[in-house]
């Protein structure tokens, strides 16, 4: 191995340094050769003869070095056209040589990268052709081989292939070492490779070729499987990790799917609240309009007693004495309408109205009834000392005859006290539904409730005209001539039961109605208990 530099430049580290001839590389030998062309007019040879024909090309192949040792950087058919053409050759003859390095690369044993080939297996003996250390300034270097085909045979201190450094300031030849064959080349042309590099094998005998190249494509064979089985591992890595990270995102969609069913079921929810919450509104608005409508009728209904107590004041006044015979007339029709509902309560007073709107006669007999319950009034606030004294004085006496004729003037008014429980009917139908009873679809059977819708309470049907449960024939409908009138013999005269009222009074009781059992008796109330001040029932 010979090393040497350009004549560019010397390295003071190198020895063996021989100048190269001046001009000769490739790219002056191409400029030289095309400014020849272009002198050289009318000499007669062109593309298609001798000089520039496919047969010297073919030649160029097939030569030996026929000028000795050839300059670095210089191929042997370079030298050859330069020593001996004396005509230029053509510009495609000349590209076509400087191509000719390609074909040869196809010789070279293709390693991939990263395999390294342990040549400690090899049984036959071989000698390595390696790139030497010779400096510091040259640790890597470009490989151009010489124009020799593997299998070829080589002798001792034949140059092999020539290597120079990256910036081409120094070259090196390297050289066989012995006799043989070059079994492989390990290292393409033109290639970068450092120093302590195996750049290709030689064998002492042709026979040992088979076994080096057997042993390295075996090396390449198993490198080239391990790669394989790690290309698919890091397949089915990345294909598993992209198997779990579609899974991740389809967990995550499903997540969020959840989280929007989620919201949408909250937000239904609390639709159903807020709806639920204005249907409780709107029905508190109902029960206000229905409160406020029956506060209304109350209100109406005070008025109207305060009038008729007024103008019961007024003809009081006037005629004292039809006052005796409408409380006795009122006394009947209570009698008459033993079970009547609650609200027949104020009966009398509708009566009164009614009276007033049929007939002046009518009304003196209504003026009268309420005069006698003023009387009442003012007896309450007497003390029992005042109500004993004035009933001595006022009260005529008792006999079978006016409780008889009570009776038959009660069966008179039968027909004003179903007007009067009718025109009530109304206002306490909406107090029931207020208290909770419901409507249902029967209809009462008596002849003078006109087919009233009934109301309904722990499965108990009422009929807010006759106070019954729709029979007709019970509630108002009762014939008072088959009742048990209960007379005591000793029943005390009205100014008894009014001083018998005023002692109750005075201790919480209220009048609530009159007793249907006593032709005299008044109901009063005080708590939850309910009785009659003469029979006590």
């Amino acid at each position: 191995m010979t090393p040497s530099t350009p004549s560019r430049g010397t390295n003071s580290e190198e020895v063996n340094v021989t100048p190269l001839r001046k001009n000769l590389s490739p790219k002056h030998l191409k400029d030289k050769v095309a400014s020849k062309a272009e002198n050289s007019t009318g000499n007669g040879y062109s593309e298609g003869d001798i000089c520039s024909g496919s047969n010297i090309l073919k030649n160029l192949v097939s030569l030996a070095t026929a000028c000795g040792e050839a300059p670095i950087g210089l191929s042997s058919q370079a030298i050859f056209l330069r020593d001996h053409m004396s005509i230029p050759p053509s510009q495609s003859l000349l590209d076509q040589v400087e191509s000719i390095d390609e074909s040869i690369d196809e010789n070279v044993i293709q390693i991939p990268d990263k395999c390294e080939i342990d040549l400690e297996g090899i049984q036959v003996p071989i000698v390595e052709v390696v790139f030497p250390r010779l400096g510091s300034k040259m640790t890597s270097g470009h490989i151009k081989w010489e124009h020799i085909v593997k299998h070829e045979k080589v002798t001792k201190g034949q140059k092999i292939l020539v290597a120079k450094n990256e910036d081409k300031s120094v070259y090196l030849d390297i050289e066989s070492e012995i006799d043989g064959y070059l079994a492989a080349k390990m290292v393409t042309e033109n290639k970068l490779v450092a120093v302590d590099s195996v750049l290709g094998i030689l064998v002492e005998k042709e026979e040992h070729i088979v076994p080096v190249e057997s042993h390295i494509f075996l090396q390449i064979a198993k490198f080239e499987e391990a790669e394989r089985i790690r290309l698919e591992e890091e397949r089915q890595r990345l294909e598993q990790e992209r198997l779990e990270e579609e899974k991740k995102r389809a967990e995550e969609e499903e997540k969020r799917k959840q989280e929007i069913e989620r919201k949408a079921e909250v937000q239904r929810k609390l639709n159903d609240v807020i709806n639920e919450s204005q249907h409780l509104l709107n029905d508190m608005k109902v029960e206000e309009e229905k409160q406020a409508e029956v506060t209304s009728q109350e209100q109406k209904l005070d008025i109207s007693e305060n009038e008729i107590e007024i103008f019961i004041n007024e003809k009081s006044e006037d005629n004292p004495d039809e006052t005796l015979e409408v409380e006795k007339e009122n006394d009947g029709n209570d009698n008459e309408n033993t079970n009547a509902p609650a609200q027949a309560v104020h009966g009398d007073d509708e009566t009164l109205e009614t009276g007033k709107e049929n007939g002046s006669n009518d009304c003196v007999k209504i003026d009268a009834s309420t005069q006698a319950v003023h009387e009442d009034d003012k007896i309450l606030q007497q003390s029992p000392e005042e109500c004993s004294k004035s009933g001595e004085q006022q009260s005529p006496p008792e006999s079978a005859e006016n409780t008889e004729k009570h009776i038959t003037e009660s069966d008179m008014s039968v027909e004003k006290t179903w007007k009067a429980l009718k025109a009530d009917s109304k206002s306490v139908f909406i107090k029931l539904i207020m208290e909770g009873y419901s409507l249902t679809n029967e209809q009462c059977e008596g002849n003078f409730c006109e087919s009233q819708a009934l109301l309904s309470n722990n499965n108990i049907c009422y009929c807010v005209v006759c106070g019954g449960t729709g029979s007709g024939a019970d509630g108002a409908y009762i014939n008072v001539t088959q009742k048990s009138i209960h007379v005591p013999k000793d029943s005390p005269r009205p100014e008894e039961v009014a001083k018998l009222i005023g002692e109750r009074a005075l201790s919480g009781w209220r009048m609530v109605d009159k007793c249907s059992r006593c032709p005299n008796g008044q109901r009063m109330q005080k708590g939850d208990v309910t009785q009659c001040i003469v029979c006590l029932q």
